[in-house]
């Protein structure tokens, strides 16, 4: 039997082609992702580690006593000790650059590190110097030698010289760096919130920490001062590095499941290869029985065969990953949001796939080999392939009876999830109908190709008959095949239905809470007619809206804030029904609910707002705690002045150039800020965007390995049909309608495996999103139908294509030769 299992193994190599590719991505995608995490962790380890690891103490901020800064004294306490070198104090605070859209941003103290690199210019030596990051030069058009304004945490305006610009690595929350005096100017306190502390020269690093432990708690004792807590350098770096790494564990996890998912298909890609090869091997093997091969040994030699190609297709495919990730490592490098510096290979990058692929290979092909021990050697050696091992009646009920069950119970389990808005609930539901619908495959594939087949039996002639004919010849073998092509699209269809359900329901949310697209705010008095005309003439601004405020007694209470909105505020609410702003008019004054207790306010109740007559309306989170109507404060007496200004913007859906050419017009505004709804509704739709694209990029792995399987399941059929074949060429039927139907046979298994994808894509997408996000807000069934046929259209070509190779291999077989007796 060795030598019968060598000899298949050197004979049907080119059998295995199909099911080693399909083997190879799977462990490829699994042995990537492996990879890029564990270069990613080392990457990050270096970068922290090369800076604070080697610091003999760090003293940090106490979190278990809830402090937020270092006690002043620490540095002097831990600078008189005996052994210690050097004392480096770090401190943070925000500030908003002009200019640069007016966003509160980090500012810290100088300390060139391996995560803060110079680009150009030099660090900064006074308090009116100031190194900036790339990205803010970019913003606020700054290069070293150039002005730059900034109002700080005090809300002074300072102005400052940019004397260096730098790239902030992972991890590195700063956008702006100054000295240690000009932090402590900004911030208006000499908090801290780092102490590094060097060992001199020959002293032993424990025992600096042990003393520099003891001085910390001497200066802490007995004041009112934050707790700060004192580590080693190697136990500072553990920490930042867990947190630098903080959603790393989650992104592998996701990315390992897309590799499962790749790994499945794989399984159903394998399983049918499998099956064809034995069956088209059952001679072979009753001839075997017939001299005397037993079961056990047939199965062990299928199950050895297994094997040999899982081992051989998982080592290559950890080759590849491997190179991948070597190659997206140097391509990344240390730039981007994840730094990958130096590849590196962990153990299990390497053990994990390859015992998964192998593994995965030899379970797919247990069931075949099963399948060829049951086959008894007279019935195998007939001429005709009618024998089988069990009733095919009886599996069929069994399989139908399994499947209905695990349907009934996943969409139960699927509502129920909905309804609940549990995704712990609705997800199992989804796996269990969605085992269902594959197990049942074999008896709704053959029912739904017919259905399909009816336009090519129309217009494909002899070539669209013998299409639909060969599909539903074999169930198992058609369903096998459209299976795995059905797994890929299904995915890829309720990933983008979540996506755009989930982004639907978010957008109707933002309307309702800020239904203006940009909001700027400013000190008391700074908004100056002139201002409010820079920004209503900015590009990208379609119209402006002026709230007022002033200061009035609202019925006996203290004098509060009211904010007047004028008639015209409906010219730049996105949703006018759902704002409070579109319910103020001429005597009646909106009011925060929750600060109606405290003024003694009710709904409905009659007041005065100074000395006008008014009624109250109380609403829950308004956009200001008291709202009026701009010519009731007139009425009312007061004297307002500008406060806030409502825009629309053209482009609120990419309001990126529209906000920084406002950060330019607002340039030297005091206390200016720019917020709404814009800036939010374009990060969500980047983030679903490159969700979507990084999701459908994935998911193509296990298409592509479904359409592996479609064009193996057709290359198997064609050498098992080879005498069928000729014989119809013999009949008169020319090699272009023999190519034509098989290209019509994998259009009709893709073309099904589409259409139940999408169907089921569609509800799973929407349940997904509902039972997620169910709880907090309304999630609308948003199907994007173009992404969906530019999916169908990709997988129906590719399904064609998948059939080029064995179609040519089917009409290159001379009639005469294929006919002749083997």
């Amino acid at each position: 039997m060795l030598q019968v299992l060598l000899g298949t193994l050197r004979t049907s190599s080119r059998r295995y082609v199909a099911t080693t590719l399909a083997i190879v991505l799977g462990v490829a995608f699994a042995t990537v992702t492996l990879v890029l995490s564990g270069t990613l962790a080392s990457s990050v380890r270096e970068r922290v580690a090369g800076d604070v690891g080697g610091y003999a103490a760090v003293v940090v901020p106490g979190e278990g006593f809830g402090g937020n800064a270092v006690p002043a004294g620490v540095v002097d306490a831990v600078r008189r000790l005996p052994g210690v070198a050097a004392v480096v104090p770090v401190a943070s605070t925000a500030v908003q650059v002009h200019g640069a859209a007016m966003a509160w941003t980090d500012a810290r103290t100088w300390r060139p590190t391996p995560a803060v690199r110079l680009v150009s210019g030099a660090a900064p030596t006074t308090a009116e110097q100031v190194v900036v990051s790339t990205s803010v030069a970019a913003r606020a058009d700054l290069r070293p030698g150039r002005p730059l304004e900034i109002t700080d945490s005090t809300g002074a305006p300072r102005r400052l010289t940019v004397s260096g610009v730098a790239v902030p690595g992972d991890g590195s929350p700063g956008t702006l760096w100054g000295t240690g005096a000009a932090l402590a100017t900004w911030s208006g306190t000499s908090d801290l919130t780092q102490v590094l502390v060097t060992a001199a020269p020959g002293q032993d690093g424990g025992a600096v920490l042990v003393a520099v432990t003891a001085a910390v708690a001497r200066v802490g004792h007995g004041a009112d001062v934050p707790a700060a807590e004192v580590r080693s350098g190697a136990e500072e770096a553990d920490r930042l590095t867990t947190q630098a790494l903080q959603g790393s564990d989650a992104l592998t996890m996701f990315l390992l499941a897309f590799a499962a998912v790749a790994l499945f298909v794989s399984v159903l890609v394998i399983g049918n290869t499998f099956a064809i090869l034995v069956a088209a091997r059952r001679r072979q093997v009753a001839l075997l029985r017939c001299v005397g091969a037993t079961r056990g040994q047939v199965l062990r030699s299928v199950v050895a065969e297994s094997l040999v190609v899982g081992v051989a297709g998982s080592l290559l495919g950890v080759g590849l990953g491997v190179a991948l990730a070597a190659v997206v490592s140097r391509v990344v490098g240390g730039s981007g949001p994840l730094p990958l510096q130096s590849l590196s290979v962990p153990a299990i990058a390497v053990g994990l796939p390859l015992l998964a692929g192998t593994l995965v290979t030899v379970l797919a092909a247990l069931l075949p080999a099963r399948r060829a021990t049951r086959v008894t050697p007279l019935s195998a050696l007939r001429p005709d392939d009618t024998a089988t091992g069990t009733s095919p009646v009886r599996a069929g009920r069994v399989r139908v009876a399994v499947a209905v069950l695990l349907v009934v119970v996943g969409v139960a389990a699927l509502a129920y999830g909905v309804r609940t808005a549990s995704i712990l609930v609705a997800l199992p539901g989804g796996v269990l109908s969605a085992l269902g619908l594959l197990l049942g495959a074999v008896v709704l594939v053959p029912p739904a190709v017919r259905l399909l087949g009816a336009v090519p039996r129309r217009v494909g002639g002899v070539s669209g008959d013998l299409a639909v004919e060969n599909a539903v010849r074999n169930p198992a073998r058609a369903a096998a095949a459209a299976s795995a092509l059905v797994v890929g699209v299904t995915l890829i269809t309720m990933m983008s239905v979540a996506a755009s359900s989930a982004q639907a329901g978010v957008l109707d949310e933002l309307d309702a809470h800020f239904p203006v697209d940009a909001q700027v705010s400013a000190a008391p008095g700074a908004l100056t007619p002139t201002v409010v005309d820079q920004v209503a003439r900015t590009d990208g601004v379609a119209a402006t809206v002026t709230l007022s405020t002033a200061s009035l007694v609202l019925g006996r209470g203290e004098p509060q804030v009211v904010t007047g909105v004028p008639t015209t505020v409906g010219t730049v609410l996105r949703s006018a029904a759902t704002t409070p702003y579109a319910v103020v008019r001429p005597g009646l004054v909106v009011v925060d609910a929750s600060l109606a207790p405290a003024l003694g306010l009710t709904e409905g109740a009659r007041t005065t707002l100074g000395a006008l007559p008014v009624t109250v309306h109380l609403v829950k989170e308004p956009p200001a705690p008291v709202l009026a109507a701009a010519s009731d404060l007139e009425r009312a007496g007061a004297q307002p002045r500008t406060g806030t200004l409502l825009l629309r913007l053209t482009d609120a859906d990419t309001p990126g150039p529209t906000i920084d050419r406002l950060g330019r017009a607002l340039a030297g505004v005091d206390g200016v800020d720019v917020g709404g709804a814009a800036p939010q509704r374009a990060e969500l739709q980047q983030v679903v965007q490159v969700v979507l694209l990084v999701v459908t990029g994935l998911l193509l792995v296990a298409v592509a390995i479904a359409l592996v399987g479609v064009g193996n399941t057709l290359a198997l059929s064609v050498l098992e049909r080879q005498r069928e074949s000729a014989l119809l060429r013999a009949l008169g039927l020319t090699r272009g309608q023999l190519r034509g139907s098989l290209a019509l046979e994998a259009a009709l298994l893709a073309g099904v495996a589409v259409v139940v994808g999408v169907a089921a894509g569609i509800g799973y997408g929407w349940a997904g999103a509902q039972a997620l996000l169910g709880a907090q807000l309304d999630v609308p069934l948003v199907v994007p139908w173009g992404r969906l046929l530019l999916v169908a259209l990709v997988a129906l070509a590719a399904g064609v294509a998948a059939a080029w190779l064995p179609s040519r291999r089917a009409a290159r077989v001379h009639p005469a030769l294929a006919l002749a007796q083997e």
